[in-house]
């Protein structure tokens, strides 16, 4: 269970949307995540389990990233921050399944074309595959 749940129970999806927006503002005004990262949080109640969609824009290439692709480190940072902060407001039991909303965050190029997605909620979370850096680093062992 988030921290926030038990003060949010009785809020809309809208208003749990709103307060997720909200913080990731206040972490990235605190520079925690980077400054350069837009974001946009929707809902959707029409699916069979209720979710919250983040977009994340404008991410920064670096030297680990392609002219095409912003560097991994950076778009996992981003991912990892804003799932977090989503969860503060969420709740799961696997018995019986009970699960408040499920995370879906996508980043996207300036286009608007996704190289990156997630989905998950407390406690679960998956990634769909991402291409390797330009170089690997060396592992000793």
């Amino acid at each position: 269970m988030g921290d926030f749940y038990d003060d949010t129970a009785d809020l809309s999806l809208r208003d749990i949307a709103t307060r997720i927006r909200e913080d990731i503002i206040t972490v990235q005004n605190d520079d925690l995540i980077h400054a350069d990262a837009n974001f946009t949080v929707t809902i959707d109640e029409t699916s069979p389990q209720s979710q919250i969609h983040i977009t994340i824009s404008g991410l920064p290439h670096s030297d680990h990233g392609t002219a095409d692709t912003p560097s991994r480190d950076i778009t996992r940072a981003a991912f990892t921050s804003v799932f977090v902060l989503a969860s503060h407001y969420n709740r799961f039991t696997s018995s019986p399944y009970q699960l408040r909303y499920l995370v879906v965050i996508r980043a996207v190029h300036d286009n608007g074309t996704v190289y990156a997605e997630g989905v998950g909620a407390i406690g679960l979370w998956g990634e769909l595959p991402q291409p390797e850096p330009a170089e690997t680093p060396l592992h000793d062992g």
